[in-house]
């Protein structure tokens, strides 16, 4: 046995892919009209989409405003209905 041939075993064999080409056509037929694929997204998806965009978080930032709620320093309840505010003008909701 000889393994140092790259020309196979009955050595080597023309490729056509024109004539595999030619039978998937005959197969399946080629000149039949392609159906359109349709997608749905989820509100949860359209979502996640639009998270998945947002600018990285900044560690700085974040590592100061933890440091104001434990000390106690930070007022949430206005902070957060800011926040959601804004989000819900953002989004039209």
């Amino acid at each position: 046995m000889d393994i140092g041939r790259i020309d196979g075993i009955h050595g080597s064999v023309p490729v056509n892919p024109l004539s595999r080409a030619g039978r998937a056509e005959q197969a399946y037929g080629a000149s039949a009209p392609a159906s359109a694929d349709r997608v749905s997204i989820s509100p949860e998806a359209s979502l996640v989409s639009k998270a998945l965009q947002l600018p990285e978080v900044r560690a700085d930032r974040l590592s100061e405003v933890r440091e104001l709620i434990q000390q106690g320093r930070f007022d949430t309840v206005d902070r957060l209905e800011k926040a959601l505010d804004g989000f819900l003008r953002t989004e039209g909701l």
